[in-house]
């Protein structure tokens, strides 16, 4: 497992980056074999394109205008990422947008095979819906903020906290 795992949550202009669709913010929440949150990092990302539905992420134009551009931030990424295995809610959607980007960046980005899909995980765990805000609810964590890239990661922690947790006590 290495040093254990990169929660990664992105907020994006749509859902298609080969569509021209691009990020606007990244989080990245550090945990440990244990499940225990180690740090967290998150920025703006200028798109260089209009900000699509500023309604879900709520990140203004003017934000994302004074924020860097992707390639400037990709290399922190990839630092970022070596030697954990990369967490997602719905990681199939984070996986495709970050390894566009990285690509286009020029960089690497961790194969979709290897990451941990919290979403798919909640089918195995929880009961009930698999969105982000109901498996949070059902594990009693309080999200704030949701639908930004901090929030949702480390709501995505705690779920994997709660499934690190559920196996030891199997």
């Amino acid at each position: 497992m290495g040093r254990g795992f990169a929660v990664i949550d992105l907020e994006t202009t749509g859902l298609f980056p080969q569509k021209h669709d691009r990020i606007v913010e990244v989080a990245i929440v550090h945990v440990s074999p244990e499940g225990i949150v180690e740090g967290v990092w998150e920025t703006l990302v200028n798109p260089m394109r209009d900000m699509g539905a500023q309604r879900i992420h709520g990140i203004s134009a003017a934000a994302a205008a004074r924020a860097p551009e992707f390639g400037e931030l990709a290399p922190s990424i990839a630092s970022l990422l070596r030697g954990r295995v990369p967490v997602a809610h719905n990681a199939s959607f984070d996986a495709r947008f970050l390894a566009h980007s990285m690509e286009q960046a020029g960089l690497v980005c961790p194969d979709h095979a290897y990451w941990m899909c919290t979403m798919q995980l909640a089918g195995t765990f929880l009961p009930g819906n698999r969105s982000l805000a109901d498996c949070s609810a059902a594990i009693g964590y309080a999200m704030q903020n949701a639908h930004r890239a901090s929030a949702d990661a480390l709501a995505a922690a705690a779920l994997l906290r709660a499934y690190i947790l559920s196996l030891i006590h199997i």
